[in-house]
């Protein structure tokens, strides 16, 4: 986890993600408002964490509903001042994830910014709040 979204080459993730038997790969990159996906968590972990935020991230794609701890839905657009609100709602695209990876588990979290509610986030993945 950690900042690896903000220094992976983009074009690398693919080939990283597949080392661990996983399709992800790059997504969009952009600014959104996220919602919390608590099928893909369970309601005791949907405690611990922000139901939605914004965040500036680059996603990752063919993630499994499942593996997806934030979605984007058919109301999310980008959040810019530079930039139109156009939608980015896609399918398999999310910025935070987490997967079974042999007998431990693989997580990701594309925030670029370090919002405050990743904080949150990463402590739950790492099993610390």
């Amino acid at each position: 986890m950690g900042q690896f979204a903000s220094f992976v080459r983009p074009d690398n993730m693919k080939s990283f993600f597949s080392k661990a038997g996983l399709s992800w790969n790059r997504g969009s990159y952009t600014r959104t408002t996220l919602l919390l996906n608590q099928a893909a968590i369970g309601d005791e972990l949907a405690t611990k964490l922000p139901k939605s935020y914004s965040q500036k991230a680059l996603f990752v794609n063919n993630v499994v509903s499942s593996d997806a701890w934030y979605t984007t839905d058919e109301d999310s657009v980008v959040e810019s001042r530079v930039f139109r609100p156009t939608p980015v709602n896609t399918p398999g695209e999310t910025p935070v994830a987490m997967a079974r990876v042999g007998e431990g588990r693989l997580g990701y979290v594309g925030d670029v910014n370090a919002e405050e509610e990743t904080d949150a986030v990463i402590l739950v993945m790492c099993d610390l709040l």
